[in-house]
C-alpha cells in the first residue's frame, strides 16, 4: 500500500511539471509572439521577419500570422517570397493582405488582380481611415488605368538594352550631332545634381531643363543664349507641360515643336511616365500632353525620351525591374505612325508591355547589326562596344556583341552554331520572299505549287527558330556560371 502511494505521488508529480511546462511554454510563445507584432508596429521589418520566420512554423494556419510574416517579407524587399503567406491571410479575410498583394500584382503587370484586391481593401476601410483611403484610391485609379493600357501596347522594335548605374545614366545616349546634346546639369549654375540633366539643341542656342519651383517640385524651364557664352534667365514653358507635380527629362525634336518630357502628374500609371506636347504658334503654349503608350510607360519611373532623327533611333530609360542604384536603358526603332500588337499573339500583352525579352519586339529576318554599330561609333559605353558583330542578350546585365566576349568556351561553340542557324534563316527569308512575289502574280495552277513550296519553307524556319531557341538556352546555361 505505501509503495503504491509513493508511485501514485510520482505520476502526479510527473503530470504537474508537465502541465507547468506546457503552461511557461504558451507564455513564451505569448510573449513572442507579441514581441513579433510589437516590430511590425514599430516598422522594424528585418527582426520581424527572423521572429515571424519561427513563428509561422508553429501556427501555419492562423491567417494573421501569416499576414505578419508576409508583410514583414514584402517590406524587406522579398516580394515573392512574401505572396504564398499574404495569399493564405487573404483567404483568412484578413484584409491588411489586400493593399500588399494588389501592390505585387501591380508591378508584375497583373492589373485586373490588383483592382480586385485594391477594391477589396478599399471596401473595408472605415470612414475614420481617410488617409488610407485617399492613398489606395489613387492605388486603385493606377491599376484601372493600366489594365485599360494593357490592350493598347505599341508593337515597337527595341533592338538593345543597356544596364548602368542611375548617376550621369545619360551619358550612355549615343545622339548624332545633329540632334542635339545631353549635358550635366550644372552647367545650369543651379548647381550639381548627377541624376538630372539639361537637353541643349543641335543649333547650340537653346536649353531645356528641370528647375524646381516654390512647391519644391520640378518643373520644365528654358533659356536662350545671349552673347558667348552667357544665357538668358530660365523660363518655365508655357502651356500644358508643366503641372503641380513633377516634370523633368525634357528633349526637344528638331522641328523645334515637339517636346518629350517624363512626369509623375494624377493620370499616370508610374512614377515618371513619359509623355509628348506639341507647341502651338497660333496660341503661343504647349499644348495638353499625351501620355506615351506601353510599352513605354509602366508602374515604375521611365523618364528621358530622346530621339535621333537622323538615325531614326529613340533612347529611354526606366527602373523597371532593376535595383535601386540602376536604370535600364532601351534602344528602339521610332515608329512614323502608332501601330498596336494584335491581342491574338504567342506571346503575352505582359509580357510585351515588361520588355521581357526584346527579341520578341523584333520583326522576322531583321538584322540590327548595321544600325547598333553607327550608334555605339558616335561614343561608348566602354572600349568593347564600338564594332557590333552580333546581339545576344545573356541576362539584365550583360549583352554580348563579339565572340571575344564568351567567358566560357562551350558557351562560345556553341554560339557559333547560331550564327550559321541564323545566316540560314536569312537565306530562308530570301527564298520566302521571292516566292512570295511570284505567287501574287501568279495564275492558280502556279499558286498552288508555290503554297506547298511557301509551307514547306515556313516549316523549315519554325524548325530554325526552334532550334535558335533552344541553343540559346544552352549558350546561357554555359555562360552564366562564369559570371557569378
Amino acid at each position: 500500500m505505501f509503495l503504491k502511494k509513493i508511485i501514485l505521488s510520482k505520476r502526479i508529480g510527473k503530470i504537474f511539471a508537465v502541465s507547468l511546462i506546457s503552461l511557461m511554454c504558451m507564455d513564451m510563445s505569448a510573449q513572442t509572439l507579441e514581441q513579433a507584432r510589437g516590430y511590425i508596429g514599430k516598422k522594424e521589418y528585418h527582426k520581424a521577419a527572423e521572429s515571424f520566420e519561427v513563428l509561422i512554423k508553429r501556427y501555419p494556419n492562423r491567417p494573421d500570422v501569416n499576414k505578419w510574416y508576409g508583410q514583414a517579407l514584402f517590406e524587406i524587399g522579398k516580394k515573392e517570397e512574401a505572396v504564398p503567406f499574404l495569399l493564405k491571410a487573404a483567404k483568412g479575410k484578413i484584409t491588411g493582405s489586400y493593399p500588399y498583394l494588389g501592390e505585387y500584382y501591380f508591378e508584375n503587370y497583373q492589373f485586373n488582380k490588383a483592382v480586385d484586391y485594391f477594391t477589396k481593401y478599399k471596401a473595408s476601410l472605415k470612414p475614420a481611415e481617410e488617409e488610407e483611403m485617399v492613398r489606395v484610391k489613387e492605388l486603385l485609379s493606377k491599376a484601372e488605368l493600366a489594365e485599360r493600357a494593357l490592350s493598347k501596347v505599341e508593337k515597337v522594335e527595341i533592338i538593345d538594352s543597356i544596364v548602368v548605374g542611375r548617376n550621369n545614366f545619360f551619358r550612355n545616349y549615343m545622339l548624332g550631332n545633329e540632334t542635339g546634346r545631353l549635358l550635366d546639369y550644372d552647367v545650369t549654375g543651379l548647381g550639381n545634381d548627377p541624376e538630372n540633366l539639361v537637353f541643349e539643341t543641335q543649333r547650340g542656342d537653346r536649353r531645356l531643363f528641370g528647375k524646381s519651383n516654390d512647391s519644391l517640385e520640378y518643373n520644365i524651364y528654358y533659356t536662350g543664349r545671349l552673347l558667348g557664352d552667357s544665357w538668358s534667365e530660365p523660363m518655365p514653358l508655357k502651356g500644358g507641360i508643366n503641372s503641380e507635380s513633377n516634370d523633368n527629362y525634357p528633349f526637344a525634336l528638331t522641328d523645334g515643336m515637339t517636346v518629350y518630357f517624363a512626369s509623375d502628374r494624377d493620370g499616370g500609371i508610374g512614377g515618371y511616365d513619359l509623355y509628348v506636347s506639341k507647341y502651338s504658334p497660333e496660341r503661343e503654349m504647349y499644348l495638353q500632353p499625351e501620355r506615351l503608350p506601353m510599352p513605354f510607360n509602366s508602374p515604375y519611373n521611365d523618364y528621358m525620351m530622346a530621339i535621333d532623327e537622323d538615325m531614326n533611333v529613340g533612347w529611354f530609360a526606366s527602373d523597371r525591374f532593376q535595383p535601386e542604384d540602376s536604370v535600364v536603358i532601351y534602344v528602339f526603332i521610332p515608329n512614323a505612325q502608332r501601330v498596336y500588337y494584335e491581342k491574338d499573339l504567342p506571346d503575352t500583352m505582359e509580357n510585351l508591355a515588361k520588355i521581357n525579352s526584346i527579341k520578341s519586339t523584333w520583326n522576322l529576318g531583321s538584322n540590327y547589326r548595321d544600325i547598333l554599330s553607327k550608334i555605339y561609333e558616335l561614343g561608348t559605353v566602354d572600349n568593347t562596344r564600338k564594332a557590333v558583330d552580333f546581339v545576344f542578350i545573356v541576362n539584365d546585365k550583360n549583352t554580348y556583341y563579339h565572340l571575344s566576349d564568351f567567358k566560357d568556351a562551350k558557351a562560345k561553340e556553341l554560339y557559333k552554331k547560331i550564327i550559321a542557324v541564323n545566316k540560314a534563316l536569312n537565306d530562308n527569308a530570301d527564298q520566302l520572299n521571292k516566292l512570295r512575289n511570284q505567287w501574287s502574280s501568279a495564275d492558280n495552277n502556279r499558286k498552288s505549287q508555290l503554297r506547298a513550296e511557301i509551307l514547306k519553307l515556313e516549316d523549315v524556319r519554325v524548325s530554325l527558330l526552334n532550334n535558335i531557341d533552344q541553343t540559346e538556352n544552352e549558350v546561357r546555361k554555359a555562360e552564366l556560371p562564369k559570371l557569378r
